[in-house]
Protein backbone atom coordinates (compact mmCIF):
# COMPACT_ATOMS: atom_id res chain seq x y z
CA UNK A 1 0.00 0.00 0.00
CA UNK A 2 1.14 3.98 -0.78
CA UNK A 3 2.28 6.27 2.18
CA UNK A 4 0.50 9.59 1.74
CA UNK A 5 2.23 12.72 2.72
CA UNK A 6 -0.23 16.11 2.78
CA UNK A 7 2.51 18.51 2.14
CA UNK A 8 1.64 22.06 2.94
CA UNK A 9 3.81 24.83 0.52
CA UNK A 10 6.62 24.60 2.51
CA UNK A 11 7.77 21.55 0.45
CA UNK A 12 7.14 23.19 -2.68
CA UNK A 13 8.60 27.24 -1.49
CA UNK A 14 11.53 26.63 0.90
CA UNK A 15 12.69 23.31 0.10
CA UNK A 16 15.15 21.93 -2.52
CA UNK A 17 13.31 20.67 -6.08
CA UNK A 18 11.74 17.36 -5.22
CA UNK A 19 14.01 15.28 -7.48
CA UNK A 20 17.05 16.06 -5.06
CA UNK A 21 15.73 15.40 -2.05
CA UNK A 22 16.30 11.91 0.27
CA UNK A 23 12.86 10.54 0.31
CA UNK A 24 14.53 7.38 1.27
CA UNK A 25 14.47 9.10 4.86
CA UNK A 26 10.55 9.18 4.94
CA UNK A 27 9.82 5.19 3.69
CA UNK A 28 10.96 2.65 1.84
CA UNK A 29 7.48 1.53 0.43
CA UNK A 30 6.13 3.95 -2.13
CA UNK A 31 5.50 7.42 -1.52
CA UNK A 32 2.91 9.59 -2.52
CA UNK A 33 3.08 13.73 -2.33
CA UNK A 34 -0.51 15.03 -1.94
CA UNK A 35 -1.65 17.94 -3.75
CA UNK A 36 -4.84 19.26 -1.58
CA UNK A 37 -6.74 21.95 -3.02
CA UNK A 38 -5.39 24.83 0.29
CA UNK A 39 -1.97 24.36 -1.03
CA UNK A 40 -2.85 24.65 -5.04
CA UNK A 41 -4.46 28.04 -3.93
CA UNK A 42 -1.56 29.30 -2.28
CA UNK A 43 0.87 28.20 -5.21
CA UNK A 44 -1.72 30.46 -7.69
CA UNK A 45 -1.18 33.43 -5.40
CA UNK A 46 2.29 33.25 -5.68
CA UNK A 47 3.22 33.23 -9.08
CA UNK A 48 3.10 37.08 -9.26
CA UNK A 49 5.45 37.60 -7.11
CA UNK A 50 9.23 38.51 -7.77
CA UNK A 51 11.19 36.87 -5.39
CA UNK A 52 12.12 33.30 -5.23
CA UNK A 53 8.96 32.17 -3.96
CA UNK A 54 6.98 33.55 -6.75
CA UNK A 55 9.70 31.54 -9.28
CA UNK A 56 9.12 28.42 -7.39
CA UNK A 57 5.36 28.81 -7.88
CA UNK A 58 5.48 29.30 -11.48
CA UNK A 59 7.73 25.96 -11.71
CA UNK A 60 5.18 24.39 -9.86
CA UNK A 61 2.13 25.23 -11.71
CA UNK A 62 4.25 24.90 -15.02
CA UNK A 63 4.13 21.03 -13.69
CA UNK A 64 0.76 21.33 -12.66
CA UNK A 65 -0.45 22.35 -15.96
CA UNK A 66 1.63 19.53 -18.13
CA UNK A 67 -0.54 16.72 -16.10
CA UNK A 68 -3.54 18.65 -16.50
CA UNK A 69 -2.90 19.06 -20.29
CA UNK A 70 -1.55 15.01 -20.69
CA UNK A 71 -5.28 14.70 -18.73
CA UNK A 72 -3.39 12.71 -15.57
CA UNK A 73 -3.59 12.80 -12.21
CA UNK A 74 -0.16 12.19 -10.89
CA UNK A 75 3.51 12.48 -11.93
CA UNK A 76 6.96 10.66 -11.45
CA UNK A 77 9.41 12.33 -9.21
CA UNK A 78 11.10 8.97 -8.16
CA UNK A 79 11.26 5.84 -9.83
CA UNK A 80 12.83 3.47 -6.77
CA UNK A 81 14.05 3.36 -3.59
CA UNK A 82 11.20 4.25 -2.72
CA UNK A 83 8.79 5.35 -5.83
CA UNK A 84 7.56 8.51 -5.22
CA UNK A 85 4.98 10.38 -7.58
CA UNK A 86 3.03 14.02 -7.09
CA UNK A 87 -0.88 13.46 -7.14
CA UNK A 88 -3.59 15.65 -7.25
CA UNK A 89 -6.29 15.28 -4.61
CA UNK A 90 -7.74 18.78 -5.21
CA UNK A 91 -11.46 17.01 -4.53
CA UNK A 92 -11.19 16.37 -0.83
CA UNK A 93 -12.76 18.36 1.45
CA UNK A 94 -11.64 18.98 4.92
CA UNK A 95 -13.18 16.46 7.55
CA UNK A 96 -16.74 17.79 9.03
CA UNK A 97 -16.23 15.65 11.94
CA UNK A 98 -13.26 18.60 13.01
CA UNK A 99 -15.44 21.50 11.84
CA UNK A 100 -15.82 22.45 15.80
CA UNK A 101 -12.37 21.84 16.26
CA UNK A 102 -10.65 23.38 13.27
CA UNK A 103 -11.26 26.82 11.80
CA UNK A 104 -11.49 26.10 8.04
CA UNK A 105 -11.06 29.89 6.94
CA UNK A 106 -7.19 29.20 8.36
CA UNK A 107 -5.29 27.33 5.22
CA UNK A 108 -2.69 25.48 7.98
CA UNK A 109 -6.22 24.16 9.84
CA UNK A 110 -7.40 23.45 6.63
CA UNK A 111 -4.54 20.82 5.74
CA UNK A 112 -4.94 19.04 8.44
CA UNK A 113 -8.40 18.71 8.04
CA UNK A 114 -7.79 17.23 4.73
CA UNK A 115 -5.15 14.94 6.08
CA UNK A 116 -7.81 13.68 8.63
CA UNK A 117 -10.29 12.98 5.99
CA UNK A 118 -8.02 11.04 3.50
CA UNK A 119 -7.44 9.02 6.63
CA UNK A 120 -10.48 7.52 7.22
CA UNK A 121 -11.42 6.17 3.37
CA UNK A 122 -9.01 3.59 4.39
CA UNK A 123 -7.26 3.22 1.24
CA UNK A 124 -3.52 3.96 2.09
CA UNK A 125 -1.21 2.33 4.80
CA UNK A 126 -0.40 5.96 6.45
CA UNK A 127 -1.60 9.79 5.82
CA UNK A 128 0.64 12.03 7.10
CA UNK A 129 1.15 16.08 7.45
CA UNK A 130 4.02 17.15 5.79
CA UNK A 131 4.92 20.53 7.03
CA UNK A 132 7.77 22.72 8.19
CA UNK A 133 5.38 25.08 10.21
CA UNK A 134 5.27 24.27 13.26
CA UNK A 135 1.58 25.60 14.15
CA UNK A 136 0.12 23.39 11.35
CA UNK A 137 2.20 20.48 13.60
CA UNK A 138 0.68 21.46 16.56
CA UNK A 139 -2.68 21.20 15.62
CA UNK A 140 -2.13 17.85 14.25
CA UNK A 141 -0.71 16.63 17.42
CA UNK A 142 -3.74 18.20 19.48
CA UNK A 143 -6.08 16.33 16.89
CA UNK A 144 -3.77 12.67 16.60
CA UNK A 145 -3.19 13.65 13.20
CA UNK A 146 0.19 12.03 12.18
CA UNK A 147 2.90 14.55 10.94
CA UNK A 148 6.32 14.65 9.90
CA UNK A 149 8.41 18.17 10.20
CA UNK A 150 10.71 18.94 7.03
CA UNK A 151 14.41 18.63 8.27
CA UNK A 152 16.33 21.45 8.00
CA UNK A 153 18.70 19.77 5.61
CA UNK A 154 15.69 19.76 2.85
CA UNK A 155 15.69 23.38 2.69
CA UNK A 156 17.68 25.10 0.31
CA UNK A 157 19.88 28.17 1.48
CA UNK A 158 18.62 31.12 2.67
CA UNK A 159 18.23 33.69 -0.18
CA UNK A 160 21.15 36.05 -0.80
CA UNK A 161 20.84 39.68 0.61
CA UNK A 162 21.57 42.62 -1.50
CA UNK A 163 24.82 43.00 -0.75
CA UNK A 164 25.33 39.19 -0.76
CA UNK A 165 24.32 39.89 -4.43
CA UNK A 166 26.61 41.98 -4.88
CA UNK A 167 29.75 40.39 -3.80
CA UNK A 168 28.56 37.44 -5.83
CA UNK A 169 28.71 40.19 -8.76
CA UNK A 170 32.38 41.60 -8.28
CA UNK A 171 33.62 37.84 -7.49
CA UNK A 172 32.18 37.06 -11.28
CA UNK A 173 33.59 40.16 -12.69
CA UNK A 174 36.76 39.38 -10.43
CA UNK A 175 37.08 35.56 -12.07
CA UNK A 176 36.60 37.54 -15.69
CA UNK A 177 39.11 39.96 -14.88
CA UNK A 178 41.60 36.80 -14.21
CA UNK A 179 40.88 34.97 -16.80
CA UNK A 180 42.52 37.31 -18.77
CA UNK A 181 45.85 37.48 -16.78
CA UNK A 182 48.35 34.82 -17.05
CA UNK A 183 48.56 31.43 -14.80
CA UNK A 184 51.55 31.29 -13.10
CA UNK A 185 52.45 27.96 -11.19
CA UNK A 186 55.25 27.44 -9.11
CA UNK A 187 56.57 23.92 -8.21
CA UNK A 188 59.49 22.29 -6.09
CA UNK A 189 61.04 20.10 -9.05
CA UNK A 190 64.39 19.22 -6.73
CA UNK A 191 65.18 15.77 -7.26
CA UNK A 192 64.36 13.13 -5.00
CA UNK A 193 67.69 12.11 -4.26
CA UNK A 194 68.11 15.48 -2.98
CA UNK A 195 66.98 15.85 0.75
CA UNK A 196 66.21 19.01 2.30
CA UNK A 197 67.02 17.94 5.68
CA UNK A 198 70.79 17.00 6.19
CA UNK A 199 72.83 15.82 8.65
CA UNK A 200 76.70 17.51 9.59
CA UNK A 201 78.88 14.76 11.66
CA UNK A 202 81.41 16.38 13.80
CA UNK A 203 84.02 14.62 15.75
CA UNK A 204 84.20 14.59 19.48
CA UNK A 205 87.71 15.77 21.15
CA UNK A 206 89.04 12.89 23.23
CA UNK A 207 88.76 13.61 26.95
CA UNK A 208 91.47 13.47 28.87
CA UNK A 209 90.60 10.28 30.69
CA UNK A 210 90.22 8.59 26.82
CA UNK A 211 93.71 9.87 26.15
CA UNK A 212 95.41 8.49 29.16
CA UNK A 213 93.17 4.86 28.53
CA UNK A 214 94.84 5.39 25.32
CA UNK A 215 98.70 5.53 26.33
CA UNK A 216 98.32 2.83 29.14
CA UNK A 217 97.52 0.85 25.88
CA UNK A 218 100.57 1.85 24.00
CA UNK A 219 102.94 1.63 26.90
CA UNK A 220 101.53 -1.94 27.26
CA UNK A 221 101.81 -3.09 23.91
CA UNK A 222 105.07 -1.67 23.60
CA UNK A 223 106.90 -0.76 27.12
CA UNK A 224 110.27 1.02 27.61
CA UNK A 225 113.33 -0.92 27.87
CA UNK A 226 114.81 -0.87 30.74
CA UNK A 227 117.48 -3.80 31.38
CA UNK A 228 120.42 -3.55 29.42
CA UNK A 229 122.93 -5.59 31.40
CA UNK A 230 124.79 -7.71 29.57
CA UNK A 231 125.20 -11.98 29.96
CA UNK A 232 128.18 -13.28 30.83
CA UNK A 233 130.78 -14.69 28.13
CA UNK A 234 130.32 -17.70 26.25
CA UNK A 235 133.54 -20.29 25.17
CA UNK A 236 132.80 -22.55 22.59
CA UNK A 237 134.86 -26.67 22.80
CA UNK A 238 136.41 -25.19 19.16
CA UNK A 239 137.88 -22.26 21.10
CA UNK A 240 134.99 -19.49 19.90
CA UNK A 241 134.57 -16.75 22.26
CA UNK A 242 131.14 -14.82 22.30
CA UNK A 243 131.61 -11.79 24.64
CA UNK A 244 128.39 -9.31 25.04
CA UNK A 245 128.89 -5.67 25.60
CA UNK A 246 126.46 -3.15 27.05
CA UNK A 247 125.30 -0.35 25.31
CA UNK A 248 127.19 2.97 26.55
CA UNK A 249 125.42 5.10 29.16
CA UNK A 250 125.32 7.79 27.06
CA UNK A 251 123.20 6.22 24.54
CA UNK A 252 121.09 3.96 26.99
CA UNK A 253 119.83 7.71 28.74
CA UNK A 254 119.45 8.90 25.63
CA UNK A 255 116.55 6.36 24.61
CA UNK A 256 115.01 6.45 28.85
CA UNK A 257 115.13 10.39 28.88
CA UNK A 258 114.43 11.47 25.39
CA UNK A 259 113.00 8.90 23.15
CA UNK A 260 110.94 6.80 24.13
CA UNK A 261 109.27 10.27 26.50
CA UNK A 262 109.14 11.75 23.45
CA UNK A 263 107.33 9.01 21.38
CA UNK A 264 104.76 9.26 24.15
CA UNK A 265 104.21 12.57 23.97
CA UNK A 266 104.14 12.77 20.57
CA UNK A 267 101.11 10.23 20.61
CA UNK A 268 99.33 11.81 22.95
CA UNK A 269 99.17 14.99 20.92
CA UNK A 270 98.05 13.58 18.10
CA UNK A 271 95.09 11.93 20.48
CA UNK A 272 94.83 15.54 21.63
CA UNK A 273 94.19 16.44 18.09
CA UNK A 274 92.91 13.44 16.82
CA UNK A 275 89.37 15.10 16.07
CA UNK A 276 90.58 17.87 13.98
CA UNK A 277 89.91 17.85 10.22
CA UNK A 278 87.34 14.90 10.57
CA UNK A 279 83.91 17.34 9.89
CA UNK A 280 81.90 15.44 7.67
CA UNK A 281 80.28 18.44 6.07
CA UNK A 282 76.23 18.28 4.92
CA UNK A 283 75.55 16.90 1.56
CA UNK A 284 75.08 20.59 -0.55
CA UNK A 285 71.33 21.29 -0.75
CA UNK A 286 70.51 22.95 -4.58
CA UNK A 287 66.35 23.69 -4.58
CA UNK A 288 65.23 23.64 -7.83
CA UNK A 289 62.02 25.64 -8.66
CA UNK A 290 60.04 25.20 -11.55
CA UNK A 291 57.90 28.33 -12.90
CA UNK A 292 55.67 27.84 -15.71
CA UNK A 293 52.52 30.36 -17.39
CA UNK A 294 50.00 27.79 -17.80
CA UNK A 295 47.52 31.53 -18.77
CA UNK A 296 46.81 32.35 -21.77
CA UNK A 297 48.21 35.99 -21.59
CA UNK A 298 52.35 36.79 -21.05
CA UNK A 299 53.46 38.19 -17.67
CA UNK A 300 54.51 41.50 -18.07
CA UNK A 301 57.39 42.65 -16.34
CA UNK A 302 57.32 39.66 -14.13
CA UNK A 303 59.86 39.68 -11.39
CA UNK A 304 60.94 35.98 -9.39
CA UNK A 305 62.20 36.94 -6.01
CA UNK A 306 63.88 34.53 -3.73
CA UNK A 307 63.85 34.47 0.25
CA UNK A 308 65.96 33.06 2.87
CA UNK A 309 63.66 32.53 5.82
CA UNK A 310 65.51 31.56 9.07
CA UNK A 311 69.07 30.79 10.43
CA UNK A 312 69.85 29.99 6.18
CA UNK A 313 71.12 31.85 3.08
CA UNK A 314 71.35 30.64 -0.45
CA UNK A 315 73.86 31.80 -3.40
CA UNK A 316 73.01 30.50 -7.21
CA UNK A 317 75.83 29.06 -9.20
CA UNK A 318 78.36 31.22 -9.93
CA UNK A 319 79.05 32.19 -13.48
CA UNK A 320 81.99 30.42 -15.55
CA UNK A 321 85.05 32.72 -14.93
CA UNK A 322 87.52 34.07 -17.99
CA UNK A 323 91.08 32.86 -17.93
CA UNK A 324 92.38 36.03 -16.21
CA UNK A 325 90.11 35.63 -13.33
CA UNK A 326 90.31 31.81 -12.56
CA UNK A 327 91.77 31.28 -8.81
CA UNK A 328 95.48 30.12 -9.42
CA UNK A 329 96.54 26.54 -7.76
CA UNK A 330 98.32 28.09 -4.78
CA UNK A 331 95.11 30.44 -3.92
CA UNK A 332 93.00 27.55 -3.04
CA UNK A 333 93.47 26.37 0.56
CA UNK A 334 95.30 23.13 1.49
CA UNK A 335 92.94 20.85 3.78
CA UNK A 336 94.88 18.67 5.57
CA UNK A 337 94.85 15.16 5.66
CA UNK A 338 93.16 13.33 9.47
CA UNK A 339 95.48 11.49 11.81
CA UNK A 340 95.51 8.14 10.57
CA UNK A 341 98.60 6.51 12.38
CA UNK A 342 101.20 6.58 15.62
CA UNK A 343 104.72 6.84 14.86
CA UNK A 344 107.01 3.81 15.10
CA UNK A 345 108.06 3.40 19.20
CA UNK A 346 112.25 4.21 19.15
CA UNK A 347 114.51 1.21 18.86
CA UNK A 348 115.68 0.60 22.31
CA UNK A 349 119.57 -0.04 22.30
CA UNK A 350 120.81 -3.28 21.89
CA UNK A 351 123.67 -5.46 23.94
CA UNK A 352 126.50 -6.09 21.77
CA UNK A 353 127.23 -9.75 20.54
CA UNK A 354 131.17 -9.95 19.93
CA UNK A 355 132.38 -13.30 18.24
CA UNK A 356 135.90 -14.31 18.26
CA UNK A 357 137.07 -17.52 16.66
CA UNK A 358 140.82 -19.19 16.89
CA UNK A 359 143.32 -18.40 13.51
CA UNK A 360 143.50 -21.55 12.06
CA UNK A 361 147.45 -23.36 11.40
CA UNK A 362 148.75 -23.04 7.09
CA UNK A 363 151.06 -25.22 5.51
CA UNK A 364 151.62 -22.87 2.60
CA UNK A 365 149.69 -21.82 -0.44
CA UNK A 366 151.56 -22.07 -3.86
CA UNK A 367 151.97 -18.28 -5.61
CA UNK A 368 151.80 -19.53 -9.01
CA UNK A 369 148.71 -21.47 -8.70
CA UNK A 370 146.68 -17.95 -7.42
CA UNK A 371 148.26 -15.82 -9.55
CA UNK A 372 146.74 -18.17 -12.84
CA UNK A 373 143.13 -17.86 -12.17
CA UNK A 374 143.02 -14.33 -12.09
CA UNK A 375 145.64 -13.95 -15.36
CA UNK A 376 143.75 -16.10 -17.29
CA UNK A 377 140.12 -14.45 -16.59
CA UNK A 378 141.75 -11.09 -17.22
CA UNK A 379 143.04 -12.19 -20.86
CA UNK A 380 139.59 -13.64 -20.79
CA UNK A 381 137.74 -10.13 -20.33
CA UNK A 382 140.13 -8.33 -22.63
CA UNK A 383 139.28 -11.13 -25.81
CA UNK A 384 135.58 -10.64 -25.57
CA UNK A 385 136.06 -6.91 -25.24
CA UNK A 386 138.59 -6.82 -28.24
CA UNK A 387 135.70 -9.07 -30.60
CA UNK A 388 132.96 -6.55 -29.31
CA UNK A 389 135.26 -3.72 -30.78
CA UNK A 390 135.95 -4.99 -34.20
CA UNK A 391 132.16 -6.18 -34.25
CA UNK A 392 131.61 -2.27 -34.58
CA UNK A 393 133.89 -1.42 -36.70
CA UNK A 394 132.26 -4.06 -38.98
CA UNK A 395 129.35 -3.14 -39.34
CA UNK A 396 130.25 1.08 -40.01
CA UNK A 397 132.42 0.04 -42.72
CA UNK A 398 130.11 -1.75 -44.54
CA UNK A 399 127.63 1.17 -44.75
CA UNK A 400 130.20 3.44 -45.67
CA UNK A 401 130.96 1.21 -47.98
CA UNK A 402 127.29 0.66 -49.21
CA UNK A 403 126.97 4.62 -49.87
CA UNK A 404 129.45 4.77 -51.53
CA UNK A 405 128.85 2.46 -54.02
CA UNK A 406 125.22 3.79 -54.09
CA UNK A 407 126.91 7.60 -55.16
CA UNK A 408 129.29 6.32 -57.77
CA UNK A 409 126.22 4.48 -59.42
CA UNK A 410 124.62 7.53 -59.83
CA UNK A 411 127.64 10.44 -60.20
CA UNK A 412 130.23 7.97 -61.97
CA UNK A 413 133.10 5.94 -60.03
CA UNK A 414 135.15 8.12 -57.84
CA UNK A 415 132.33 11.01 -57.52
CA UNK A 416 132.07 10.85 -53.51
CA UNK A 417 135.62 10.68 -53.15
CA UNK A 418 136.76 13.94 -55.11
CA UNK A 419 133.25 15.38 -53.31
CA UNK A 420 135.15 14.72 -50.13
CA UNK A 421 138.40 16.66 -52.03
CA UNK A 422 136.88 19.42 -53.10
CA UNK A 423 137.50 18.76 -56.35
CA UNK A 424 135.05 17.06 -59.47
CA UNK A 425 131.76 18.36 -61.25
CA UNK A 426 130.05 17.52 -57.66
CA UNK A 427 132.22 20.41 -56.06
CA UNK A 428 131.53 23.00 -58.65
CA UNK A 429 127.72 23.00 -58.54
CA UNK A 430 127.54 22.64 -54.65
CA UNK A 431 129.91 26.00 -54.61
CA UNK A 432 127.33 27.65 -57.16
CA UNK A 433 124.23 26.94 -54.82
CA UNK A 434 126.07 28.58 -52.23
CA UNK A 435 126.54 31.21 -53.95
CA UNK A 436 123.07 31.75 -54.97
CA UNK A 437 122.04 31.49 -51.17
CA UNK A 438 124.18 34.08 -50.25
CA UNK A 439 123.20 36.30 -53.15
CA UNK A 440 119.48 35.84 -52.25
CA UNK A 441 119.82 36.84 -48.56
CA UNK A 442 121.51 40.22 -49.51
CA UNK A 443 118.85 40.66 -52.17
CA UNK A 444 116.45 40.33 -49.37
CA UNK A 445 118.07 42.50 -46.63
CA UNK A 446 118.57 45.17 -49.17
CA UNK A 447 114.91 45.78 -50.26
CA UNK A 448 113.35 46.85 -47.15
CA UNK A 449 110.23 48.33 -46.56
CA UNK A 450 109.96 51.59 -43.72
CA UNK A 451 107.60 50.64 -41.37
CA UNK A 452 106.20 53.83 -39.57
CA UNK A 453 106.81 53.94 -36.13
CA UNK A 454 103.59 54.56 -35.35
CA UNK A 455 102.79 51.02 -36.41
CA UNK A 456 104.92 50.09 -33.26
CA UNK A 457 102.24 51.48 -30.50
CA UNK A 458 99.04 50.11 -32.49
CA UNK A 459 97.39 47.26 -31.03
CA UNK A 460 94.14 45.32 -32.43
CA UNK A 461 91.80 47.07 -29.80
CA UNK A 462 89.18 44.45 -28.94
CA UNK A 463 86.12 45.84 -27.88
CA UNK A 464 83.38 43.68 -25.42
CA UNK A 465 80.54 42.08 -27.50
CA UNK A 466 77.46 43.18 -26.28
CA UNK A 467 74.83 40.72 -25.75
CA UNK A 468 71.39 42.17 -27.39
CA UNK A 469 68.45 42.56 -24.58
CA UNK A 470 66.47 39.38 -25.16
CA UNK A 471 62.68 40.61 -23.39
CA UNK A 472 61.80 36.88 -22.93
CA UNK A 473 64.88 36.62 -20.57
CA UNK A 474 65.77 36.13 -17.24
CA UNK A 475 67.92 39.21 -15.56
CA UNK A 476 69.27 39.13 -12.51
CA UNK A 477 69.11 41.94 -10.03
CA UNK A 478 71.81 42.87 -7.68
CA UNK A 479 72.75 39.25 -7.36
CA UNK A 480 76.42 38.51 -6.75
CA UNK A 481 77.23 35.32 -7.79
CA UNK A 482 78.15 33.06 -5.51
CA UNK A 483 77.77 35.42 -2.81
CA UNK A 484 75.47 33.77 0.11
CA UNK A 485 72.42 36.12 0.44
CA UNK A 486 69.45 36.94 2.33
CA UNK A 487 67.59 38.10 -0.54
CA UNK A 488 67.65 38.12 -4.57
CA UNK A 489 65.22 38.24 -7.42
CA UNK A 490 65.27 38.08 -11.87
CA UNK A 491 63.25 40.07 -14.07
CA UNK A 492 62.02 38.86 -17.18
CA UNK A 493 60.07 41.34 -19.64
CA UNK A 494 57.63 39.07 -21.06
CA UNK A 495 56.91 35.66 -19.64
CA UNK A 496 55.53 33.51 -22.25
CA UNK A 497 52.01 32.01 -21.71
CA UNK A 498 52.07 27.53 -22.85
CA UNK A 499 56.08 27.84 -22.80
CA UNK A 500 58.38 25.66 -21.19
CA UNK A 501 58.87 25.08 -17.55
CA UNK A 502 61.62 28.06 -16.36
CA UNK A 503 64.16 26.29 -13.86
CA UNK A 504 65.89 28.02 -10.73
CA UNK A 505 68.82 26.55 -9.07
CA UNK A 506 69.15 27.73 -5.49
CA UNK A 507 72.33 26.98 -3.28
CA UNK A 508 71.34 26.59 0.64
CA UNK A 509 73.85 27.71 2.68
CA UNK A 510 73.79 26.87 6.56
CA UNK A 511 75.88 28.27 9.21
CA UNK A 512 79.03 26.77 10.67
CA UNK A 513 77.67 25.35 13.42
CA UNK A 514 74.52 24.26 15.22
CA UNK A 515 71.06 23.01 14.02
CA UNK A 516 69.39 25.41 12.05
CA UNK A 517 65.53 25.04 10.25
CA UNK A 518 64.60 27.76 7.88
CA UNK A 519 63.22 27.34 4.47
CA UNK A 520 63.18 29.67 0.84
CA UNK A 521 60.19 31.17 0.05
CA UNK A 522 59.94 32.27 -3.82
CA UNK A 523 57.30 34.89 -4.97
CA UNK A 524 56.58 35.67 -8.42
CA UNK A 525 54.62 39.11 -9.26
CA UNK A 526 53.95 41.09 -12.83
CA UNK A 527 52.44 44.14 -13.75
CA UNK A 528 49.29 41.72 -15.01
CA UNK A 529 48.96 39.68 -12.39
CA UNK A 530 46.23 40.56 -9.05
CA UNK A 531 47.88 38.28 -6.68
CA UNK A 532 51.17 37.02 -6.36
CA UNK A 533 52.03 33.60 -6.29
CA UNK A 534 55.09 32.09 -3.81
CA UNK A 535 55.91 28.79 -2.66
CA UNK A 536 58.13 28.34 0.68
CA UNK A 537 60.07 25.13 0.73
CA UNK A 538 61.46 23.72 4.34
CA UNK A 539 64.64 23.11 4.40
CA UNK A 540 67.24 22.00 8.15
CA UNK A 541 70.64 21.03 8.88
CA UNK A 542 70.84 18.41 12.17
CA UNK A 543 74.52 18.24 14.02
CA UNK A 544 74.78 14.81 15.31
CA UNK A 545 78.50 14.04 17.40
CA UNK A 546 80.48 10.72 17.11
CA UNK A 547 83.45 9.36 19.62
CA UNK A 548 86.64 8.82 17.73
CA UNK A 549 87.60 6.09 20.36
CA UNK A 550 87.09 2.74 17.90
CA UNK A 551 89.53 5.02 15.50
CA UNK A 552 92.29 5.89 18.54
CA UNK A 553 92.48 2.23 19.55
CA UNK A 554 92.74 0.86 16.09
CA UNK A 555 95.77 3.16 15.39
CA UNK A 556 96.91 1.50 18.88
CA UNK A 557 96.63 -1.49 17.62
CA UNK A 558 98.20 -1.06 13.96
CA UNK A 559 101.29 0.79 15.71
CA UNK A 560 103.75 -1.78 15.20
CA UNK A 561 107.43 -1.56 16.39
Amino acid sequence: MENVYVADTNLFFECKRLEELPWSELSTDNVVIALIKPVLGEIDAHKKDNGRTGRRAKEISKRIREMLGAHVLEAVIQETSPRVVLRLMSIVQPSPELATSLDYSINDDRIVGTAYAISKTETFATVTVLTHDSVAASTALGLGVPFYIIPESWRRPPEDTTEAKRIKELEKELTTYKAQEPVISIENVTEEVMSVNVVRRVALKLNPSEIDHLIDKLKIRHPQKKDFSAPDTELSPDGTTIFYEQPSAEVVTKYSSESYPEWIKTCRSLFEALHENRLESETDVTLTFGIKNNGTRPALNMRVSFEAVGDVHFCRFEAELDESEERRDDEVPVKSDPISQLPKPPVAPEVRRIITRPTPVSNGVDIAALKAPVINIANSELEKAKLAIMGSLATDTLDMLNMQSAFDNVYGKGALSDLARGVGPMSEILKIARGNAFGHKSLIDSITVTRPKIMDHLSIQEFPIVEKHNPEAFYYEKWPDGKPIKNGSLKCDRFRHQGDEELFDIDVVFPDEGDVSGAIRCTVVAENLTKPKELLVSVSRKVENYSLMCIANDMVERCEG
